[in-house]
């Protein structure tokens, strides 16, 4: 038998989860393009997000949208994840295959 677990979300997609509820609280999206933060304390990874705008005048700012706390565990499954993302995007598209 799977440890694997499905969970449904209240907008009524379906992830796969633990033994637990995963509830869409709905934050909304944001877009990042900065790293505000990124460092490690006693087996805490902390690493911040923002966005870049630029207001009337020209002058540039960031936009601080996430701050993220995390153990070295959960920085670890992350960096496989984004891994695995990265890796498929970069995939070169197999043309022969197109309609």
């Amino acid at each position: 038998m799977s440890d694997e677990v499905r969970a449904v979300v209240t907008s009524g997609k379906s992830l796969l989860g633990g033994e637990i509820d995963i509830k869409d609280t709905g934050i909304v999206p944001a877009f990042i393009d900065v790293v505000t933060e990124h460092r490690h304390n006693s087996g805490i990874v902390y690493l911040s997000f923002g966005c870049t705008s630029k207001d009337g005048d020209n002058r540039g700012e960031v936009l601080l949208t996430h701050r993220l706390r995390m153990s070295l565990v959960m920085a670890q499954s992350l960096r496989d994840t984004l891994s695995n993302l990265i890796g498929d995007a970069m995939k070169p598209v197999d043309k022969s295959q197109a309609n």
